[in-house]
């Protein structure tokens, strides 16, 4: 291989490794702006027909989370939300820069993401599961 292959792929790598980097980002910080979306806006309006039931640890914890982060907790002065976000969106981008020569793990991102939407479903879901088997014979 000449100098000058060596020289174009060697800039070819660091390109990739730049798009690698923005794009794990970009599917972090979506990740996160749905997360709260969820915490904020979803999980309240389900957790209201949950009142009367007894929800398991994992639910509770959800649902306490929820509500610390639409702020619906009285000694709060302002939704936690407006903590939350920000701090994640920071810790991911130093963790980002701090791992953009392992791409490999920054792959990691979207996958972590998908998998802590679809436990969250699961939480929901799960004392409605809890109901169901109370009401059968």
């Amino acid at each position: 291989m000449s100098n000058e292959e060596a020289s174009v792929l060697k800039q070819v790598r660091s390109i990739h490794r730049r798009v690698a980097l923005w794009y794990c980002l970009a599917i972090g910080y979506v990740w996160i702006i749905i997360q709260a979306a969820v915490l904020v806006l979803l999980i309240p309006l389900v957790a209201e027909n949950y009142d009367d039931l007894k929800l398991p640890r994992a639910t509770k914890l959800l649902v306490d989370a929820s509500r610390w982060m639409a702020g619906d907790d009285s000694s709060q002065s302002f939704p936690g939300w407006y903590l939350a976000v920000p701090a994640a969106l920071v810790l991911l981008t130093a963790l980002a820069l701090a791992l953009r020569r392992a791409t490999a793990l920054l792959a990691f991102i979207p996958i972590l993401a998908v998998a802590s939407l679809v436990a969250q479903i699961v939480l929901l879901l799960a004392p409605l599961y809890q109901l169901g088997n109370t009401l059968t014979p």
